[in-house]
């Protein structure tokens, strides 16, 4: 076995009620979906996508537990029930794909959008919760309203995104970044999120993400490739 002398400002205790395996995988995601949430209050809406990934639902979960709406968007059918069953409000389904006939692009997106109008009423949305950018990232740029935040926190596209001179203008929407080290140089608010989030927990109002297999440090090779893979539905875990 191999040991490392670690100071305990880099330690927390999770209570022994939490089992090992949910609080291996507290550290990312659930930190994160607070801290992107931080922005929006009980009873407002926001919008994300990649709302099927492991951290949309971890965004589903907490806004949920807070009180706030979500619209979710996916790439694919199928997930809608899934999601819903987390505790999301609205979910749909928009592809991103960029098209080579830009009138029909544009289309695709005004489209979307509207559809979503038309689900929330006359609610408003103040957050946009981006993990994609490219034409996904636009689309929900397009659903903020007045005065609203484009949040973004991953770039799974790899496309640009365009932001709108519009909507600037007009709309005075605000673009910003976002990581998880953010919540952390705040010590006071870092530690109001392991607090809430611990009791979220312990009380069942957030719950770990799917594990999809568990191997053994032996097998470190296999268990990157399965990280890695397409098929793997779930994190994969170490077993020391």
């Amino acid at each position: 076995a191999e040991y490392k002398v670690i100071d305990t400002k880099c330690l927390r205790m999770i209570p022994k009620e939490i089992d090992l395996k949910t609080a291996s995988m507290m550290c990312v995601n659930p930190p994160t979906a607070y801290g992107l949430l931080l922005g929006a209050r009980k009873g407002e809406w926001i919008i994300q996508n990649a709302a099927n990934s492991g951290m949309g639902q971890a965004i589903i979960q907490v806004a949920k537990a807070r009180g706030i709406h979500t619209i979710n968007v996916v790439r694919r059918q199928g997930l809608q029930q899934k999601l819903v069953e987390l505790g999301a409000d609205v979910v749909v389904v928009f592809p991103g794909v960029r098209q080579q006939n830009k009138g029909i692009e544009k289309e695709k997106l005004a489209e979307t959008a509207a559809r979503i109008k038309n689900l929330i009423g006359r609610a408003t949305v103040k957050l946009a919760i981006n993990a994609v950018c490219g034409l996904s990232g636009e689309l929900l740029a397009k659903c903020l309203s007045t005065g609203g935040v484009h949040l973004t926190y991953g770039v799974m596209a790899q496309e640009p995104m365009t932001v709108s001179g519009g909507q600037l203008l007009f709309k005075d929407i605000t673009y910003k970044g976002w990581h998880l080290q953010k919540l952390r140089a705040n010590p006071k608010a870092y530690e109001d999120m392991w607090e809430w989030l611990i009791d979220a927990i312990m009380n069942e109002k957030v719950t770990a993400s799917s594990i999809d297999s568990i191997f053994p440090l032996s097998q470190a090779k296999a268990a990157v490739e399965r990280a890695f893979s397409n098929q793997r539905n779930g994190k994969v875990l170490f077993q020391c």
